[in-house]
């Protein structure tokens, strides 16, 4: 199942990168680590925060204002390490790290659309989106062990109901066709 989910993810990550650009940091606004709860602005689109590392601890809870359309950036030089919140509430962000998006067993990252990018991605947490996540390793580590990715679009029920039944008929028919031979 880790398997198929992560093959998703890459292909997504491969058919949605042409629609996303890839940012570099250059680590000139220093190091991101809140020691108390804190709001992070990302809500003009032309500025993107280029922090050195961005650290969140368990306990501390980050909320992220994102442009009303598009993508919010958030952009590091070295690594991202999230054991707390970071939430942008329905609001879209792309997490961007040169080498590492680490995150811990007990973090959560919330949002409407998500785009995590790193050579390694160690996910222990809670990805929770609303509309999409993106994740891209550029082809190295992506360890999902103990995380999870939990989409909350909802499958519209008279589609559900269509799929269900006709895939309950199906299989009804072939028992019935092999208690006839």
């Amino acid at each position: 199942m880790k398997k198929l989910l992560l093959a998703a993810l890459f292909t997504s990550a491969i058919l949605s990168s042409s629609a996303m650009a890839s940012y570099l940091s250059d680590g000139s606004s220093g190091v991101f680590h809140p020691l108390v709860d804190a709001t992070l602005d990302l809500s003009d689109p032309a500025v993107f925060p280029q922090f050195s590392n961005v650290y969140i601890d368990a306990g501390i809870r980050v909320t992220v204002l994102t442009p009303g359309t598009g993508y919010g950036y958030l952009l590091s030089a070295d690594g991202i390490y999230l054991n707390g919140i970071f939430d942008t509430g329905a609001g879209s962000v792309s997490l961007n790290a040169i080498n590492s998006i680490v995150m811990g067993s007990g973090s959560q990252l919330i949002g409407g659309s998500l785009a995590l990018s790193a050579i390694n991605l160690i996910l222990r947490g809670e990805i929770k989106a609303t509309d999409s996540a993106t994740v891209n390793s550029g082809g190295n580590l992506i360890d999902l062990n103990g995380g999870r990715i939990s989409m909350s679009s909802p499958v519209p029920l008279p589609a559900a109901s269509i799929l269900f039944g006709s895939g309950l008929l199906g299989l009804l028919s072939l028992v019935a066709g092999r208690r006839r031979r």
